[in-house]
């Protein structure tokens, strides 16, 4: 079984919270970027990556998008999904940095031979354990009262790991 194509596409999810900010201004939507690595047998792993803003990470969705297509995926096409380590051992020798596309990238081949196995990605990388996976949920910047209502709403979620943004005057 071989890698036959390689996709990257960009797509602009909406906040729920039409007041979300952080340090740097209002943020209307998130932008990512899904990854599909496709079999030549038609399975099909799916991973995703955001680069976050780009004064962080030096990435844009569009930087991401053609580090995948341009470079990336000449890589990875014809080889087996389940050589993922030498893979990504080859990604890092073509492009110093690019952790975004490279993560969108480990993430599908994880995905993709999961599927080919079938099994999870998480029994796949060797994990036994049937507990939920722990995930920290941001809150952007708002009033205090605002801020202690949206966290007693993620707690009543089961999220464990709060990060406040806050302000001072």
């Amino acid at each position: 079984m071989r890698i036959s194509d390689v996709r990257a596409i960009a797509r602009s999810l909406p906040y729920e919270d039409p007041d979300w900010k952080v340090a740097t201004g209002a943020i209307s939507e998130a932008r990512m970027v899904f990854v599909e690595i496709v079999s030549d047998t038609g399975v099909v792993g799916e991973g995703c990556t955001s680069s976050g803003a780009p004064f962080i990470s030096g990435e844009s969705v569009a930087s991401i998008v053609n580090m995948i297509e341009a470079v990336f995926s000449k890589l990875i096409i014809s080889r087996s999904p389940h050589d993922i380590e030498d893979i990504m051992g080859q990604l890092d020798k073509a492009a110093f940095m690019n952790y975004p596309a490279k993560a969108g990238i480990y993430l599908a081949l994880h995905d993709l031979v999961g599927k080919i196995l079938g099994i999870s990605a998480q029994r796949f990388i060797g994990s036994s354990q049937k507990r939920p996976i722990s995930v920290m949920r941001l809150i952007g910047l708002k009033e205090p009262k605002a801020i202690t209502t949206d966290a007693a709403a993620f707690i009543d979620q089961r999220f464990k790991t709060l990060k406040i943004k806050s302000a001072t005057n």
